[in-house]
């Protein structure tokens, strides 16, 4: 009887710990799950804030509205303007499509595009200098890291009596 008593016991403390495990692993399951989907959200959200700088309308706008009225005052211009746009718009197409890491080169291809057309936008309101040492340009960085912060210093401080220099 007292063995009956003991397999009894063992019985149901093994039951009891099968359980719990059962329990903590459904958890843990439940939790990665989460940590995938709240993973892939981000991404999501990631792609889109990505795809909000690459078609930027208020860019895109401005850009065409500066084309248009240099056509009649500026052909040679307008034309170095529409190139760039599209250039700008290439590149930023072709790295978000890959959907993996650029490098610093990219990065910066994109940057140029971009500051090369609000150059001809701003004209003596904005200059740019370029100091990239040739060895960082492989770095690898996530997609359209710097065109914010080149925009960013862009609409903040560029205006023809007070010059910007980046």
């Amino acid at each position: 009887s007292n063995l009956v008593v003991q397999g009894i016991f063992f019985f149901r403390a093994a039951i009891y710990l099968i359980w719990s495990l059962l329990y903590f692993l459904i958890k843990l399951i439940h939790a990665t799950r989460e940590q995938a989907f709240q993973a892939a959200i981000n991404d999501e959200k990631h792609r889109l804030e990505l795809l909000r700088y690459q078609l930027n309308p208020d860019f895109l706008a401005r850009s065409l509205t500066a084309i248009g009225h240099e056509i009649e005052e500026s052909p040679v211009t307008a034309r170095a303007m529409t190139t760039r746009l599209a250039s700008f718009y290439q590149n930023t197409l072709r790295h978000t499509d890959r959907g993996q890491v650029t490098s610093l080169g990219d990065e910066i291809a994109i940057v140029r595009a971009y500051l090369d057309l609000e150059v001809l936008r701003r004209r003596e309101a904005l200059r740019v200098v370029y100091n990239i040492d040739d060895a960082l340009l492989g770095v690898p960085l996530p997609p359209l890291l710097l065109l914010p912060l080149a925009a960013q210093a862009v609409q903040a401080g560029a205006t023809p009596r007070d010059p910007l220099t980046i």
